[in-house]
């Protein structure tokens, strides 16, 4: 009789799953509700998640959610009738309101002098109309303008920027599918991941780098040869986000005040979505400052690979009416270091007509709230790197170097 009983094994297993549901069953029960009436919650509320952290921003101070854009010509078009041709597109995107679904004011302002990034400033604009253009015959530049709490990153090129120029669109990813109960449980995962970086960070001394204060931050451009960063690549059989994303850490290393065992970066993505503005979600690495960039780069692709699931988890956590100011706040101030973003401007399809325009790009956003922002945008044969810094203990001299694809 007593063989025909479960081995005691059997019983620990069974008692420590018990445990487990009692720890995690009223969190888990929270997120499932939160994440079934959320669309109930959005038919009367616009402004949840992404959307409504992005305008509790604005509210504060209006500028401080704008992004700036200055995008240089290819040198071999006619200006002319770039401009007039842009004029048009602009007259017939007000008038079909293409703008994200939402009134727009568009404020279009000829300069009688060849504008600069430094010169075309964030005071210029007035903050009751969301989009801005800047442009003349006189330069090769156009600068935007955008209010973040209309779109995201890349929602401002697909919907303002490359409509206006006539250029290609990105392809972005379809928005993340919820499945209820496994999505619980790996946002319990997820937030528990947290918990754990936060919590080592403590106890390892590394926590998150202190921020300058946002009227201190200040911007920083490089540029990359794409062909040098694709050898690096076909040498390394990783992906070239990989590469670009192992440079730009190892040079933040370099150009810290003070050495660091462990750096921990936001990875940035983008989501298509036609219900809210903002679609972006986030994996968070923890990337050892000391590597030779190949064994970084090998480490970021398993890294990326291993927690690709996370990416639709996050979005799905930042995206409940209390998750993403918590959860944000939670990561840029106590736990990450940098935030990265990466994309690739394309170059259309000629058999459609698709031509890019873009010579390079530059970005700046008013002011952040993560440590650092890096947005490295690949055009043609280069890549072009904008970064807003407020880190405290970023040597500047050291940070404004040239970026190298070297050192392994």
């Amino acid at each position: 009789m007593l063989s025909s009983l479960p081995p005691s094994g059997y019983f620990t297993v069974i008692y420590v799953l018990t445990l487990l549901c009692k720890i995690v069953g009223v969190p888990f029960l929270g997120l499932v509700v939160m994440n079934n009436l959320l669309p109930l919650i959005m038919v009367k509320r616009k402004n949840t998640g992404n959307d409504g952290t992005m305008l509790s921003f604005r509210q504060k101070t209006p500028i401080s959610s704008y992004t700036k854009f200055q995008i240089t010509l290819s040198p071999t078009l006619s200006l002319s009738e770039i401009l007039e041709r842009i004029e048009e597109r602009v007259e017939k995107m007000l008038e079909e309101d293409s703008l994200l679904n939402i009134d727009i004011i568009h404020t279009y302002k000829p300069s009688t002098e060849p504008p600069t990034f430094s010169t075309v400033s964030f005071s210029s604009i007035n903050t009751n109309v969301p989009v801005h253009v800047f442009l003349s015959e006189k330069s090769h530049s156009i600068f935007f303008f955008i209010d973040h709490c209309i779109a995201d990153g890349l929602t401002m090129y697909n919907e303002v920027v490359g409509p206006v120029l006539g250029n290609p669109r990105f392809k972005l990813a379809k928005r993340p599918i919820y499945v209820p109960l496994i999505t619980e449980f790996h946002q319990l995962y997820v937030l528990t991941r947290m918990f754990s970086i936060y919590t080592g960070s403590l106890l390892s001394g590394q926590k998150a780098l202190p921020r300058l204060e946002k009227e201190m931050q200040y911007p920083v451009f490089h540029r990359m040869e794409l062909e040098r960063i694709k050898e690096v690549k076909n040498e390394l059989k990783v992906p070239v986000a990989a590469v670009i994303m192992a440079v730009l850490v190892k040079h933040l290393g370099k150009s810290l005040k003070k050495g660091r065992s462990n750096i921990k970066i936001c990875l940035s993505y983008a989501f298509q979505n036609e219900n809210s503005f903002n679609n972006y979600s986030f994996i968070i690495l923890d990337i050892r400052d000391n590597l030779p960039i190949d064994v970084m780069a090998r480490n970021i692709h398993r890294q990326l690979f291993n927690r690709r699931h996370e990416i639709n988890t996050m979005y799905h956590l930042l995206q409940l009416p209390t998750g993403s100011g918590g959860v944000t706040k939670a990561v840029q101030q106590t736990i990450c270091d940098a935030y990265i973003a990466m994309t690739m401007v394309p170059d259309g399809e000629k058999e459609k007509g698709e031509v890019n325009i873009m010579e390079s790009m530059k970005n700046e956003h008013y002011s952040i709230s993560t440590g650092l922002n890096m947005t490295a945008v690949s055009i043609g044969d280069k890549v072009y790197v904008s970064s807003k810094v407020g880190l405290v203990d970023i040597e500047r001299s050291t940070f404004e170097k040239e970026l190298m694809v070297s050192g392994y």
